[in-house]
């Protein structure tokens, strides 16, 4: 289990093995929030905001490294790979809104870098790709509250909305989703 926990020197990342029980600090000062895991469990990707930049940080899960730069900006926050770990996606916060953005961290020579999942009238948020790499669901407020749409995954497709009165943070447990 990995989270970020608040400390008198900001908020630092941790790993608990919950095997044994044992805690392991990975960050030491700075602001490191929202940690999610590569599909293969060997590192931790982050929101950080620790020597002098801020942007999505990487590091080893075993505590055995020192973060690495991913994308610097502000407003930048993980929320899902696809199941090959070759792309993740992040949200992006800015005064016009929320944007779901898509960071390809194996690409094909003369790919871009991040580029939007979706042009939306409205925020989006919360991305999470399905454990087939197929679809995303997120939450977004293009129809003037949170509701939770599907869509395919890369594109083109249509998106489905899939929650009935309000919806947000859609999750996947395991090879379900919730």
């Amino acid at each position: 289990m990995a989270n970020g926990i608040v400390s008198n020197t900001g908020h630092d990342l941790w790993v608990v093995d919950l095997a044994s029980g044992t805690p392991t600090r990975l960050t030491f000062g700075g602001l490191n929030d929202r940690p999610i895991w590569t599909p293969d469990g060997r590192e931790i990707v982050y929101q950080g905001e620790a020597y002098g930049r801020d942007g999505l940080d990487k590091l080893p899960a075993d505590g055995s490294g020192q973060p690495a730069l991913l994308l610097a900006g502000t407003g930048l926050r993980p929320t899902s790979f696809t199941p090959d770990g070759k792309t993740l996606l992040f949200t992006q916060t800015s005064t016009s809104g929320k944007r779901v953005r898509v960071l390809p961290l194996v690409a094909p020579a003369g790919a871009g870098g991040p580029h939007p999942l979706r042009e939306s009238a409205g925020s989006d948020d919360e991305a999470e790709v399905s454990p087939d790499g197929k679809w995303v669901a997120l939450a977004s407020r293009e129809s003037g509250r949170s509701e939770v749409y599907v869509l395919p995954f890369p594109g083109p497709g249509p998106k489905t909305q899939i929650s009935t009165e309000t919806g947000n943070r859609p999750r996947s447990l395991g090879s379900e989703w919730s």
